[in-house]
């Protein structure tokens, strides 16, 4: 019981250090981002979903994209997005391309002031 609370507390942050995870939280964590990796109208549905989930019930659009960003960029500067051979070898590369396009689009959307804001939080976000 307890690992499989840990799993599902893992998927939020998608990361666990290297020396405490096991196969199996290494397959939990690609099957939850699994979905980055899918084909890019599937992408597209899956972000819209999310976007629709959080606005505006629990921020505001522009909150959102500032959010957004930060958190595809931090994927995109991870070594792999993904925690086993094998989901990096199905995933990996479409998960990067769609990732990279939807933060071209997100970027390409925002005013000045948002842009400005957007990198501040991810200096501070490490």
């Amino acid at each position: 019981m307890a690992e499989i609370h840990r799993m599902i507390l893992a998927t939020e942050g998608h990361r666990v250090d290297e020396g405490e995870i096991s196969r199996d939280l290494r397959a939990t964590l690609d099957i939850d981002m699994s979905i980055l990796g899918a084909p890019w109208e599937q992408y597209c549905s899956y972000a819209d979903g999310v976007r629709k989930e959080y606005c505006p019930a629990v921020t505001t659009h522009s909150r959102f994209v500032v959010g957004r960003i930060a958190f595809l960029s931090k994927v995109l500067a991870s070594r792999t997005i993904f925690h086993t051979p094998e989901g990096i070898a199905r995933w990996e590369r479409t998960a990067r391309e769609n990732v990279a396009r939807e933060l071209r689009a997100l970027k390409s959307g925002q005013s000045l002031f948002w842009r400005a804001l957007t990198a501040v939080l991810r200096r501070v976000q490490g």
